[in-house]
């Protein structure tokens, strides 16, 4: 026993400093419970005097546990020294705004792209003349705002191309005058042709083509001009069957001329021969003899010697007159015969057009 005893006394910890009387006034008031104890059970506050209640014998009787030895007796909480004040915070400094993120180079790329493609759509107006795509810059276009070219690209919406109904091979003549305020064209081009185009398209109704000045509008004196050849016409008894039978002797002596081309000139005097040198002999209706007119029933005036002539050449052969005879020839000019005569083929471009150009007549006639 006496040796076990000795043991416990080893084992004991240490004897706690001496408290001060202050505290031992405060201890005296019954202390909390620990908070590490599992099988204690917390209690609702009640007055230590009415309440308290004296330990079992059980209770009393049970020797302290190693665990409960050996923990410290909890502090008072009046021995915590007081806390310290807060110290105030030093005020955050403010954040700096960070620099904007510098955008991806692809996207810049396409927006450029992008903002090209517009621009260059508003630069370049894109015409599709009778299937044929024409571009033009549309400031050029813009600087004539009342014909219908500026009018179409002013109501165009998108990128399409803008339709136009005109010739294709004449429209580079139109855009010419766009660019030059006058037109100039070779003589294979119909100046009639041209000037319907140009008052299609609301062009001014004087232009200037090949240094003369043009009138665009209708033309009164062509309109009168056919009135008088259908008059004449008109009055001549047995005319259709007569213009019948001289379109077919014209296709037969063109005929006979091409088969007898390697016999040389077939029924023809010296100067004969010499006039028409280096070309094809035309066909020669006679008109006037020395007893008058050689067909008194059909062509027996100048009226009526005129009104066949024209009607000749609204089938496309060439005519011209004589003392007493009407020639008809092919229009197989060459380049350079156009050139005869100072002008470019000024004269010649007057007769290659005709009075009664077919095309112009049936646009005439839509108007009336």
């Amino acid at each position: 026993k006496e040796s076990r005893a000795e043991k416990e006394k080893g084992r004991q910890l240490p004897t706690p400093p001496p408290v001060p009387k202050a505290a031992l006034a405060e201890s005296s008031k019954p202390l909390a419970k620990p908070e590490s104890s599992r099988d204690s059970k917390a209690s609702p506050k009640a007055d230590p005097s009415k309440d308290a209640k004296a330990p079992s014998k059980s209770e009393t009787s049970k020797p302290p546990s190693k665990t409960e030895s050996s923990k410290a007796p909890s502090k008072p909480e009046s021995s915590k020294p007081p806390s310290k004040p807060e110290t105030p915070k030093a005020p955050s400094r403010p954040e700096t705004p960070k620099a904007p993120s510098k955008p991806d180079d692809s996207s810049v790329l396409a927006k450029t792209v992008v903002a090209e493609k517009k621009e260059v759509s508003t630069q370049i107006a894109v015409f599709d003349v009778g299937g044929t795509i024409c571009k033009v810059p549309a400031k050029l276009i813009r600087t004539k705002p009342s014909t219908l070219l500026a009018q179409l690209l002013g109501d165009a919406k998108g990128s399409e191309p803008i339709f136009v109904d005109a010739a294709p091979e004449r429209f580079t003549y139109i855009i010419d005058w766009y660019r030059y305020g006058e037109m100039n064209v070779p003589s294979t081009v119909p100046l009639a042709s041209l000037l319907r185009d140009a008052r299609h398209l609301r062009l001014p109704e004087e232009l200037v083509v090949n240094g003369v000045l043009r009138g665009t509008g209708p033309n009164v004196a062509q309109k009168v001009g056919r009135d008088l050849v259908e008059s004449v016409t008109r009055r001549w008894k047995g005319f259709p069957d007569f213009f019948s039978r001289i379109l077919e002797e014209v296709e037969q002596h063109f005929r006979s001329v091409g088969e007898t081309s390697g016999q040389g000139a077939i029924a023809a005097t010296q100067e004969e021969e010499e006039a028409e040198a280096y070309d094809f002999i035309p066909y020669v209706f006679p008109l006037y003899g020395e007893t008058g007119w050689a067909d008194e029933q059909q062509v027996n005036s100048g009226q009526r010697a005129r009104a066949l002539a024209l009607k000749l050449e609204e089938r496309g052969y060439l005519c011209d007159f004589t003392e007493a005879e009407l020639v008809v020839s092919l229009p197989l000019r060459l380049k350079g015969e156009y050139f005869e005569g100072g002008v470019e083929g000024e004269e010649d471009e007057e007769g290659m057009e005709g009075m009664f150009d077919q095309e112009e007549e049936g646009f005439e006639v839509a108007n009336r």
